[in-house]
């Protein structure tokens, strides 16, 4: 039944597809005529065809397809769609059911190869010639049922693919996004496809205000502008963009929504253009899980983005009971690896809940130890803020810390403008563009 109800939801809710068509193959399914329906489904989507008991009618029609779609009662083709229409599921739930299907699956495998070895071991097969099999097929198993594995090459293979990426860099065809920043883009050229760059700090420090200056720097202020695909997960959309906004026109975010000043019309306006016009697209879903982000991240990179960001970390749902630390390094792991898989940069931001004995001291800089347990062992690199206060607390100067860095030099210390009333961070040398062009 848990096949019925994962079926019937997406017919009802064509859109959900992209979501678990990475999770399940046809052949996941114990039903015959579903396998042959997730297949349909697999076309559809491929030729951006929204899904549907009206596009999968039309399907029908062009093929005798209709007739092998099955369902209880022995009711074919449309009768069969609408059934499924019909039939009572809970939508919402539509990802659980794919992981169920998923690891029953994975056992019905399982079963059919140790009955294959007890078949062996009756016909007389000594222990080593079974141990083989069930190592060779529980390999098998394992890559089908968590998903596609990294392929195998030749050194000969790996240094033609190091050589063209260099001499593509050589002749202008760059592999990596500008930040914006003079100084972290003169030290390490910006932000490297398949890599994953985690912004750390406690509360306040302005974490999300710098991965948005990002944002407006890659997509609005770069010489060649880029699509960044933004996940919000602590926020609504229309708060990000709030931001955004208040960074392009220095408009108070809480004016807003609470109503702006006539002279400040022509401003918001400009700044509303801005962003209506640049590759940014959102995805503000509040329940997140790996299998959903690694298929909206995929959706998002055929669409054309070149920089992922997500805000924040912690938010992402992870399976399971264990200790904090574990889940959100099991979750920059997954994250690393769908950075890889689909050759995009990711950036990450999290927040610290505890400050360290280094952090309570106002003038003390970030070190490695502060993100102790943050999810930084998968990472690329760790970026990390720091404002240098007054005594009544004004900040005089903004700072960010490279305490990671897999790919270079660590303990760079690069000096930001931070802009409060903005909530925006900019260059601070005005001989390198003091102003992003994006400013209003």
């Amino acid at each position: 039944m848990i096949e019925y109800s994962l079926i019937s939801a997406i017919v009802k809710q064509g859109d959900i597809f992209s979501t678990v068509r990475d999770i399940l193959t046809p052949e996941d399914f114990s039903w015959s005529p579903f396998k042959k329906l997730w297949k349909t489904f697999q076309e559809l989507d491929n030729n951006g065809i929204f899904i549907d008991s009206v596009t999968l009618n039309a399907e029908f029609e062009k093929s005798n397809l209709g007739e092998k779609i099955v369902v209880e009662g022995g009711l074919r083709g449309r009768e069969a769609i609408e059934y499924l229409k019909n039939y009572e599921t809970e939508v919402d739930k539509f990802e659980s059911y794919a992981l169920q299907i998923k690891e029953i699956s994975a056992t019905r495998k399982l079963e059919t190869l140790l009955n294959e070895a007890k078949d062996k071991l009756k016909e007389g097969k000594t222990p080593n010639e079974i141990i083989a099999l069930l190592e060779v097929e529980s390999s098998r198993i394992a890559t089908i049922s968590m998903g596609s594995s990294s392929s195998i090459s030749t050194a000969e293979d790996a240094v033609e693919e190091a050589y063209r990426i260099t001499m593509q860099a050589i002749n202008g065809d760059i592999k990596y996004v500008p930040s914006g920043f003079s100084d972290f883009d003169k030290r390490f050229a910006g932000f490297f496809k398949g890599r994953v760059y985690l912004i750390v700090g406690i509360s306040g420090e302005g974490k999300s205000a710098l991965a948005a200056s990002i944002a407006n720097n890659v997509a609005i202020g770069a010489k060649f502008p880029k699509k960044v695909g933004i996940f919000p997960l602590e926020m609504s959309k229309r708060e990000y963009v709030n931001r955004l906004i208040s960074q392009i026109s220095g408009i108070d975010t809480k004016r807003l929504d609470t109503g702006i000043r006539e002279d400040e019309y022509e401003t918001y306006g400009n700044a509303l253009k801005k962003i209506k016009s640049c590759g940014m697209l959102f995805d503000d879903s509040p329940y997140t899980t790996i299998p959903t982000l690694r298929a909206k991240i995929r959706k998002m990179v055929d669409l054309g983005v070149e920089l992922i960001i997500i805000d924040q970390l912690e938010q992402i749902e992870v399976p399971g009971n264990q200790q904090e630390y574990i889940k959100l390094n099991y979750a920059t792991y997954m994250i690393k690896a769908m950075a890889r898989e689909f050759d995009v940069p990711i950036l990450l931001i999290h927040q610290l809940k505890v400050r360290s004995e280094n952090q309570k001291s106002k003038d003390s800089d970030p070190v490695m130890s502060d993100i102790s347990q943050a999810g930084e062992k998968a990472v690329n690199m760790v970026i990390a803020i720091k404002h240098k206060k007054d005594d009544e607390g004004e900040i005089i100067n903004s700072y960010i810390y490279i305490l990671k860095n897999r790919d270079g030099r660590t303990g760079d210390v690069i000096n930001l403008k931070f802009e409060g009333e903005r909530v925006l961070f900019r260059n601070i040398d005005s001989t390198r563009g003091e102003s992003p062009s994006w400013i209003n």
